[in-house]
């Protein structure tokens, strides 16, 4: 009996020791190979009329088929314009009947080609508005109410839904990330059907909770041959995964311009006021947006040192804000600070808002070039 327990004790070792290894070959802490620099190829100022005017704009703008899809955060709504930024609708209002939002819609990332409907989705109404490849509006489905959807993109993967998201109570204990994951899948009636992706590491580091309590968002895009990246906003390590949800691989370098997490974090001091929220949100780094560029397999993650008079001025433009450029090989190729807030890229062309007041808003395109 002895010798068939003792058999048994070995080949659990064996099987948890090959597990752990394999997750530690999957980990590939990514080189700085800093060789490319942004070289403007061209601007767009879009003058605002009674018609076309935006509110302001957001950093979910993206492009979709032929379509430049702006994010208007003080409207609540989409400002559709053509690929040449010529002026073509306006999308949602603010309001809860369909079609509306509560805050301006995030887009939901299809990655299908021949899928001609545009998803977007209101997290606070728990809702998805569906347009044809027009823009018209068709129908809503409502979400799985048992979750608190975030306000980030999310995904499409056939017929099921991939949405960051956390259960409707405190996520300030270790405990929290031990027992849930941090994605949720739905299925194509938008009910639950699994977690996937376990938090990183850092969130179960006691320390800093006050810190992750406010950095639970998972970023998300789409890669090539339906492999899709996310990024944990509390780490700077990617996810690469496939279809199946399964992980590809990590890997991931600290940003050049990264704030190091305070050693000590008071999580209840940190959410006690307005004003000591600001002082520590102005002493940490946040990652704002990830987008894949398709021409080039680079994948661009923006993040961003807030500044007070971000938050009180709810100045954007106050902020410093960074592009980190991985290549394929997932190596950093690019990792500076940009004058003005990134958009999307496509095909190559990098999109940034420069300038914005209520009477037009500046764009400048760019592209990597060698150093």
């Amino acid at each position: 009996m002895k010798s068939i327990l003792s058999f048994i004790l070995i080949i659990v070792l064996v099987v948890s020791c090959t597990n752990e290894n394999s997750e530690q070959n999957l980990i590939y802490n990514s080189k700085i190979d800093i060789n490319k620099k942004l070289l403007l190829i061209d601007s767009i100022k879009i003058n605002y009329t009674k018609e076309n005017i935006i509110g302001q704009i957001g950093a979910s703008t993206f492009k979709w088929k032929n379509y430049v899809l702006f994010t208007d955060v003080i409207n609540k709504q989409i400002v559709a314009f053509s690929s040449k930024f010529k002026f073509i609708k306006k999308i949602g209002r603010e309001g809860k009947g369909p079609g509306e939002y509560i805050y301006s819609p995030f887009p939901i990332f299809s990655t299908e080609k021949t899928d001609d409907s545009l998803y977007l989705f209101s997290p606070k109404l728990r809702k998805i508005n569906i347009y044809d490849s027009k823009l018209n509006y068709i129908e809503s489905k409502n979400l799985d109410s048992k979750v608190i959807y975030q306000l980030v993109p999310a995904l499409k993967s056939n017929n099921n839904f991939i949405f960051s998201a956390v259960y409707p109570y405190s996520v300030m204990k270790t405990e929290y990330y031990k027992k849930y994951k941090s994605l949720i899948i739905l299925d194509e009636k938008c009910k639950f059907s699994e977690e996937v992706l376990k938090w990183d590491k850092i969130y179960y580091n006691k320390k800093i909770l006050g810190f992750l309590g406010t950095n639970t968002n998972t970023l998300l895009t789409w890669g090539n041959k339906k492999k899709w990246y996310a990024l944990q906003s509390g780490s700077f390590y990617i996810n690469e995964l496939d279809e199946k949800y399964n992980i590809i691989k990590t890997f991931g370098r600290k940003p050049i311009f990264y704030k190091p997490i305070p050693k000590k974090v008071d999580p209840v001091k940190t959410q006690s006021s307005f004003k000591s929220f600001v002082e520590y949100k102005t002493n940490v780094t946040d990652f704002v947006k990830i987008d894949f560029d398709r021409l080039n397999n680079n994948i661009f993650v923006q993040y961003v040192n807030i500044t007070p008079d971000q938050i009180y001025k709810k100045n954007i433009f106050a902020g410093k804000w960074f592009l980190q450029i991985y290549n394929k090989e997932h190596d950093v190729i690019y990792d500076s600070q940009i004058k003005g807030v990134f958009l999307f890229v496509d095909k190559g062309k990098i999109y940034v808002l420069e300038q914005e007041t209520p009477k037009f808003s500046l764009i400048k395109i760019y592209k990597l070039n060698n150093l």
